[in-house]
């Protein structure tokens, strides 16, 4: 009986729901709608925004998940309630690094879900920390020469861009040339240059020949093309005073119709001659002039004359000033301050001094005070002598004083016999120059005979003396034969 009544009771359940009676299974059904990714850039925190919708019709529950280049990010991983009918959203913060990268957000399978094909999304992400491409560097690897690369995550890599079948060096490939002149000229002053190339493909212009009447666009001009005429004007003072600046000008001046490189050399001479500091080496276009401000210290009285020696167009040319006259006497029209004047001070110095090579001597030079003050003088010394003298840094004047003071020289063994210049500079608000010359000699030794030689020979000589000297005959009685 009971067993009669379990079948009818199965029967009578699959008939209702056959019919209709009992409610159908609910729609179960999770999408992942859309995966947006903010802030993918260098060095920065990016967020993956996955947006999650309930599509089915009962609330469900399910598991979120992020992954970058296939790795799960377990921090991101969360489980989540969404409504039938709704849609959440879920964020993912990571951070940045440089390259190319695959996003991915996912959500669990229900069961009996409906539509299991949108439960991921995937997005391509690029992350750019440099330009990629090559960088402007090079290294040589054997044989070949390498470039460097730079990809976008900063990451660095040596390429092979060329094979040096020469062999590779500092980056570069070796090359290899034929020695030799090459077809090409170009013009530097007068001088024709040629290319000249080197086995390692270096070059270098020489000078190929002399062009007489001038240079011009790798060409040597012919004498009816051009002409090179080149001159010297001299400007000297009508009148100068000894203790004051004289300035002298030189107008170097290119006559000719090339242009003209030209070296002068300018002297101021009297009893000496010394190269003044404008000397100069011109380059001087056709037509065109230049000047040459020249300024010495005149420190004695005396005729002097401005000498420049020049060398241009090939030739060496010698031009002088006219004579001119300095001397102590001021002009008419000179008239001395009424107020005391201020310390100034006057050097002497001998014209030159006699010293031998490898010695140690004492030079005298006078300095006076002409001003009206009290004052005190700073002393240097100057010139290609100057390193071997040494000389007291100062000393006090009283007013219209003058005081002799002493200088020490060393003179070196291993120089050439000669002059050698210096200068005394004494200042104080004022300044006084005043120039010498050591004329340097070598003592000769002078001739020496030995004491003992003098005796040895002496004693020869004595020697010699009695040898040969004849000692006196004695008178005999004289003898007589005959009778007796």
């Amino acid at each position: 009986m009971k067993k009669l009544l379990a079948i009818v009771i199965f029967l009578s359940t699959i008939s209702i729901q056959a019919y209709g009676c009992l409610p159908p299974t609910p729609i179960r059904d999770l999408q992942l709608a859309s995966l947006e990714v903010y802030g993918a850039e260098c060095n920065s925190v990016a967020v993956f925004s996955a947006t999650i919708t309930n599509n089915g019709e009962r609330k469900e529950r399910s598991t979120v998940r992020f992954f970058v280049d296939g790795k799960e990010i377990w921090p991101c991983t969360r489980i989540v309630d969404v409504e039938s009918g709704e849609s959440i959203v879920v964020e993912c913060k990571w951070k940045t690094v440089a390259g190319t990268h695959t996003v991915k957000s996912s959500i669990d399978e229900l069961i009996n879900e409906k539509d299991i094909m949108d439960n991921e999304k995937s997005e391509e992400i690029n992350v750019f920390c440099c330009s990629e491409g090559f960088l402007e560097e090079y290294r040589c690897m054997w044989n070949w020469r390498q470039q460097k690369y730079q990809h976008a995550d900063c990451s660095i890599e040596w390429k092979n861009v060329e094979y040096c079948s020469e062999g590779c060096l500092n980056g570069n490939c070796i090359a290899k040339c034929d020695e030799g002149y090459t077809d090409e000229y170009i013009c530097s002053g007068n001088w024709l240059q040629r290319k000249y190339q080197y086995p390692n493909c270096s070059v270098s212009w020489i000078n190929y020949q002399y062009c007489d009447y001038g240079c011009s666009n790798g060409y040597c001009l012919s004498p009816s093309a051009s002409y090179c005429n080149f001159g010297v004007d001299i400007e000297v003072p009508s009148m100068a005073f000894v203790h004051n600046d004289m300035e002298a000008k030189v107008v170097a001046t290119n006559y000719g119709s090339t242009s003209v490189d030209a070296k002068l050399d300018v002297y101021l001479c009297s009893n000496f001659c010394w190269r003044m500091p404008c000397s100069s080496t011109l380059y001087l276009e056709p037509g065109s002039s230049f000047t040459l401000t020249c300024t010495s210290f005149l420190q004695e009285a005396g005729n002097y004359q401005v000498i420049v020696e020049y060398e241009a167009c090939g030739t060496n040319y010698t031009k002088s000033s006219p004579i001119f006259s300095v001397s102590y006497v001021y002009p008419s029209f000179y008239f001395a301050p009424s107020q005391p004047l201020e310390a100034k001070p006057l050097l002497n110095l001998k014209n030159y001094y006699s010293l031998r090579k490898c010695s140690n001597n004492t030079i005298e030079l006078d300095i006076t005070n002409t001003g009206d003050k009290d004052s005190t003088f700073y002393f240097s010394v100057e010139g290609e002598a100057s390193s071997w003298i040494s000389i007291t840094p100062s000393v006090t004047l009283k007013a219209g004083e003058r005081k002799t003071i002493f200088a020490n020289v060393t003179v070196p063994c291993n120089i050439a016999d000669g002059n050698y210049q210096f200068s005394v500079r004494a200042r104080n608000s004022k300044e006084a120059r005043a120039t010498s010359f050591l004329s340097v000699y070598e003592e000769r030794p002078q001739a020496f005979i030995p004491t003992k030689f003098i005796i040895l020979v002496f004693l020869i000589l004595i020697l010699l003396a009695l040898i040969y000297k004849r000692p006196k005959r004695r008178n005999e009685p004289e003898t007589f034969e005959g009778d007796c």
